[in-house]
This record gives C-alpha cells, structure tokens and sequence, in this order.
C-alpha cells in the first residue's frame, strides 16, 4: 500500500519481548512477513526498558537477522 520508495517502521510492541522465546521469534516473523518485500525497519515500538530479559531482546535481534523472504 506505501509503494516501493517508502520505508516503513516495525514497530514491534516491546511489552511482547516478556513472552517466552518461541513467541517473540513468531510474533518477530509475522511481523515480517507482513511487510513482504517492502523496504522496513524493524524495531521496538517504544523502546526497551532495564527489566526486559536479554535473551528475550536476543531473539527479536536474532530473528529480524536470520529472516529471508
């Protein structure tokens, strides 16, 4: 819908990087797939606050890397 010269942000609800690790890489990869082919900048919506467990903020990184269409 944006067209192929805009980029668009993630946006990736950071409250959701307190779920178990298989639903964050779920949630990461649908979020994704959402964008198709499209340019994109996956990020957190809002930040990361201190008490976010690491490796939970590990698998967003981790899943947006390892993505391919």
């Amino acid at each position: 819908m944006a067209g192929k010269d805009i980029t668009l942000q993630g946006n990736f609800d950071p409250a959701k990087l307190l779920a178990p690790i298989p639903v964050i890489m779920k949630e990461v990869t649908e979020m994704l797939q959402a964008f198709g082919e499209g340019r994109y900048v996956a990020n957190l919506g809002h930040g990361i606050l201190p008490y976010f467990p690491v490796d939970c903020a590990m698998a967003f990184v981790d899943t947006v890397k390892s993505y391919e269409l």
